[in-house]
């Protein structure tokens, strides 16, 4: 919205671009972390019954896969707060505060999904995609904070 209002710009149609990849990179993220997260909870659930190693097996493969959403939602939002930031810097100034806006969205977007792997890898705290999602979620918290300060230039 921003990057189109800025006809002054002229990476107005790449900053679109590129906002239009991430609308597509995201759109079918939510429905696959719900499928993910029902899988990962049925396993948790198997029966008592169950010998322990391959509940415990199972539970861990399942929340495994179902961190693996969460990180690309991770870097989506760090990719789109670090967007979001350009725009605020470089379009149409009337229009900052709703990049700025965006970039916060798309941080607060990329910190939920890291402590949602974090929570679902909290059994294998070594595993890198907790420090990864850590460090986008990071990323997406500086774009943001940048976008804000764009807002308050003259």
């Amino acid at each position: 919205m921003v990057a189109r209002a800025s006809s002054d710009w002229p990476d107005a149609g790449a900053a679109i671009a590129q906002a239009e990849q991430l609308r597509k990179r995201t759109a079918p993220l939510a429905q696959r972390d719900a499928e993910v997260y029902e899988e990962a909870l049925a396993a948790i659930r198997l029966p008592e019954r169950a010998e322990p190693t391959v509940r415990d097996a199972a539970a861990g493969a399942a929340l495994s896969r179902a961190a693996a959403v969460p990180l690309l939602i991770a870097e989506a939002g760090a990719d789109a707060a670090s967007l979001a930031a350009l725009v605020a810097d470089r379009g149409t100034p009337d229009r900052r505060g709703d990049a700025a806006a965006a970039a916060l969205l798309a941080e607060a977007g990329a910190r939920a999904a890291a402590s949602l792997i974090a929570l679902n890898l909290a059994v294998t705290p070594e595993d890198d995609r907790v420090a990864h999602a850590l460090l986008l979620a990071k990323s997406a918290s500086e774009a943001a904070r940048e976008a804000v300060r764009s807002t308050q230039r003259a």
